[in-house]
């Protein structure tokens, strides 16, 4: 099998690896707002030193710390625009570099 014939087969799975990046970086698009917005409320060290994360996350209620705390504002900042930059970010800066083509070479002529 040559190389023309082994990249036509890759090529193939092109489609499912952009889906695949796109769903694991949406995952951690998310993941990184919330831990982002757990910054901006508590501060890096505390986060860190008493390992505070969301308990309970439901629609429309109170969002539960670890620590007992429940927060009531600022779901669509943070939750939503926060998140969809974060995605956009990890999406699109590594598109490049992974489904980047080689120039041919012009050794026909």
């Amino acid at each position: 099998m040559n190389s023309s014939q082994l990249k036509i087969k890759l090529a193939r799975f092109a489609p499912a690896i952009f889906v695949a990046w796109a769903l694991l970086s949406l995952y951690g698009g998310i993941y990184s707002a919330v831990y982002l917005w757990l910054f901006q409320l508590y501060g890096f060290s505390r986060v860190f030193s008493e390992h505070l994360h969301f308990v309970s996350m439901p629609k429309g209620g109170d969002w539960i710390v670890s620590n007992g705390d429940r927060i009531t504002e600022g779901f669509f900042i943070h939750h939503f625009l926060v998140a969809m930059i974060l995605w956009f970010v990890f999406l699109f800066t590594p598109l490049p570099f992974v489904f980047r083509r080689k120039k041919d070479t012009l050794s026909d002529n």
